[in-house]
C-alpha cells in the first residue's frame, strides 16, 4: 500500500531513535549512577580497610617485637 511502512522501517526508525534517546538522556543518567555507585561501595568498603590498615600495623608491630625478644634468648649448644 502507498505511503504506509512496512515493519522493517517502523523497527529500523525505533532503533535509531532509541539510541539517540540512549546517547541524550540515558548515558549521562547512567553514567552517573555508576559514580554514585562507585562511592557507595568505597564508602561501605572504608572500615574494613581501616581494619586491614589496623592489622597490617599490629603485625609489624607483634612482629617486630618478638623479634626482639628472640634476640635476647640465648642460643643453646
Amino acid at each position: 500500500m502507498p505511503g504506509l511502512w512496512n515493519i522493517e522501517e517502523y523497527m529500523d526508525l525505533i532503533k535509531d531513535l532509541g539510541i539517540e534517546v540512549y546517547k541524550d538522556a540515558a548515558r549521562p543518567a547512567v553514567s552517573e549512577v555508576g559514580a554514585v555507585a562507585g562511592r557507595t561501595v568505597k564508602a561501605l568498603l572504608a572500615p574494613i580497610r581501616g581494619f586491614l590498615w589496623c592489622w597490617e600495623k599490629i603485625e609489624d608491630y607483634v612482629e617486630k617485637e618478638v623479634q626482639k625478644r628472640l634476640e635476647k634468648v640465648p642460643e643453646e649448644s
